[in-house]
């Protein structure tokens, strides 16, 4: 029993870490991205559910969260992201914060986000918990 729970554990590590690269940008962690389950597929087949179960909850523990900044101009502004349905509408006032959750999604072919303009508490206590990201320009 101590074996299988060690094997989750791994399994995942390894699929969060996987999963993670993403954040990096470059182009090979889009292949990490989809091969993270992977770890936990070779768990399940080879030492059983619980194994894989015990590593998919030792994946989603941890979490990626990171956010970005953008200062915009007062107006009408369309963000978008990569997948259907990602794209948000919103009318911004000088001055004023507003913070947009992406809730990213795995797809059978490719991946997918929702995104959506959140509460201000909200938003600050997700920044708060987040690491900074640099946006491409």
């Amino acid at each position: 029993m101590i074996a299988i729970i060690l094997i989750g554990l791994a399994a995942g590590c390894a699929s969060a870490l996987m999963f993670a690269s993403i954040i990096s940008g470059a182009l090979i962690s889009l292949l990490l991205f989809y091969l993270a389950p992977l770890p936990l597929m070779v768990a399940a087949l080879g030492w059983g559910p619980l194994a894989a179960t015990i590593g998919g909850i030792a994946a989603a523990i941890p979490g990626v969260t990171a956010y970005v900044t953008a200062d915009l101009p007062a107006g009408k502004h369309v963000i978008t992201s990569q997948g259907e349905g990602s794209r948000l509408e919103m009318n911004t006032e000088a001055g004023k914060i507003y913070y947009v959750w992406q809730e990213v999604k795995m797809g059978m072919l490719s991946g997918g986000s929702k995104l959506q303009l959140v509460a201000e508490d909200v938003g600050r206590k997700g920044v708060t918990e987040s690491t900074r990201i640099q946006a491409n320009p």
